[in-house]
């Protein structure tokens, strides 16, 4: 697998779909994590619930059928009222595993929300050769001129010869979305470790050749559970990557949607459908991640398409605040299955 052909800036592609149908979609089968799950007790930690067994058999895998239905209706209206062309939506309340999907299986370009990936690869190799986070890079010359021949691409912080460890470049990329970080770190990743992330949670790998690479908020979820669960990197590891996740500094999706006081461990995502000769026939805009809020954590990703980003930052706005408030004003129990 070419490293370049993972470039998740803010990349030209092709249109991504039509308006999804907005049923209810058929379960995949990603096993669900059950009431019955056995987790680590511990107060060690501020963003993970290490999870050290878990009983399929009694787990609970049920719809919350309020919350689904309040945001089927917050999808319709924004559609309606041309914010969002397009709306997938994939919440699932930690540690039960209950879920609500919207559209949960149509795919988009992920653009910068990959860059999760490129983290959780070098958090890996760090695992198996301790130190590895400390070794240094250049961003050089090359590397910018690359970064500056992609259309749409957002600038750099970093400083043209300068050296960075890995773990500041891993930083700036997901705090900042830096992508000159980024484009270091991609030029200097194991693609071995880089590929089996993805061969180890059965979901297919940017590709060299054939069409733009999409993904799904259902799949995409599978990147947070590993690390919100610690079941592919250490405690201390899975925490280090939480924690940096949650200084995200992008505010305009899912915690616009949420009072001031709650964490959010996320990652964000830009795409331009077009040609800059030619004009923008679309942008993509996703936020995904863990959210603490103060009953129960739970994970929520938003993906959408539509004509202009302040239109998408709104619908993720409204869909983020609808889960939040119909969490804060009903218990589980209260919730229909």
């Amino acid at each position: 697998m070419s490293k370049y052909r993972l470039y998740i800036g803010v990349l030209i592609g092709l249109t991504i779909g039509i308006l999804g149908s907005y049923t209810y979609s058929t379960y995949l089968q990603i096993p669900p994590l059950g009431a019955a799950a056995l987790r680590e007790e511990s107060t060690n930690y501020r963003f993970i619930d290490p999870l050290l067994a878990c009983n399929s058999g009694e787990a609970t895998t049920g719809r919350y059928k309020e919350l689904d239905d309040s945001l089927r209706k917050v999808v319709v209206a924004d559609i309606k009222s041309s914010k969002a062309s397009n709306v997938s939506i994939y919440f699932q309340e930690y540690p039960s595993g209950r879920w609500v999907g919207i559209d949960e299986n149509h795919q988009y370009d992920p653009a910068s929300l990959l860059k999760i990936v490129l983290m959780i690869s070098y958090f890996k190799d760090e695992e198996l050769h301790p130190g590895s986070l400390q070794k240094s890079y250049v961003f050089t010359p090359e590397l910018q001129q690359m970064n500056n021949n992609i259309p749409f691409d957002s600038t750099t912080s970093l400083t043209v010869g300068k050296e960075y460890s890995a773990e500041e470049l891993i930083r700036a990329m997901i705090i900042d979305s830096d992508n000159g970080a980024k484009d270091v770190l991609l030029d200097r990743a194991n693609s071995a470790t880089l590929d089996q992330v993805y061969k180890d949670l059965k979901i297919p790998a940017p590709e060299d050749s054939g069409p733009p690479y999409t993904i799904s908020p259902r799949q995409y979820s599978l990147f947070f559970r590993i690390l919100y669960n610690s079941t592919y990197l250490s405690r201390q590891l899975s925490e280090k990557a939480m924690s940096i996740l949650a200084q995200a500094e992008y505010s305009n999706g899912l915690v616009a949607g949420l009072p001031k006081n709650v964490t959010v461990a996320h990652k964000f995502g830009e795409h331009v459908n077009g040609n800059p000769q030619k004009g923008i026939d679309s942008v993509e805009l996703h936020d995904c991640g863990v959210v603490y809020g103060p009953n129960l954590p739970y994970f929520l990703c938003v993906m959408t398409t539509g004509k202009t980003i302040d239109g998408l930052e709104s619908t993720i706005k409204d869909i983020s605040q609808e889960v939040y408030d119909a969490l804060d004003t009903n218990t589980s129990s209260k919730m229909a299955q």
